[in-house]
């Protein structure tokens, strides 16, 4: 009896543990192409494309040291970014990824890469986008982006 007490009770412990979403088959390819679409749309200068990958109230930010070695994170309005990645422009964004990492439970997704930015074919600087997707209706939307930005130290 008390043998099958502790199963049970462990058996509900186990559970307990379980994601609150089961994960039959996760979504990676259809998160990558999520991304990816977003820099399509950069580099293309394309809002649209931009647009149809990002969550309406997306955040961004970045994180970068200052001057005196302090680190700084910079909000900045999404309506902004997709002006500006995907406005008229005569200089190509081409932010290249490596590295990209996909995590899944259900509708909530992270993704975190390495990235080398360039306008047109010069390096501008590097460093690391971690996004946070969620899966809507039409496919998944980017809610978020933090990325840090450095010239050096880049693969």
């Amino acid at each position: 009896m008390k043998k099958t007490l502790i199963l049970l009770t462990f058996g509900l412990l186990i559970g307990i543990s379980e994601p609150l979403y089961s994960q039959s088959a996760p979504d990676h390819e259809a998160i990558e192409k999520a991304i990816l679409t977003l820099f399509d749309g950069m580099r293309q200068a394309d809002s649209t494309l931009i647009l149809s990958v990002t969550y309406p109230e997306m955040s961004l930010q970045t994180t970068m040291m200052n001057p005196e070695g302090e680190v700084v994170v910079r909000s900045s309005p999404a309506q902004a970014f997709v002006q500006s990645a995907g406005g008229p422009r005569q200089d190509v964004w081409d932010e290249q990824i490596s590295g990209l990492i996909i995590q899944q439970d259900g509708p909530l997704a992270s993704a975190w890469m390495n990235y080398r930015f360039h306008r047109n074919e010069e390096f501008s600087h590097c460093g690391v986008n971690a996004m946070t997707l969620v899966r809507q209706e039409e496919g998944w939307k980017i809610l978020s982006i933090i990325d840090t930005r450095r010239r050096q130290g880049c693969n």
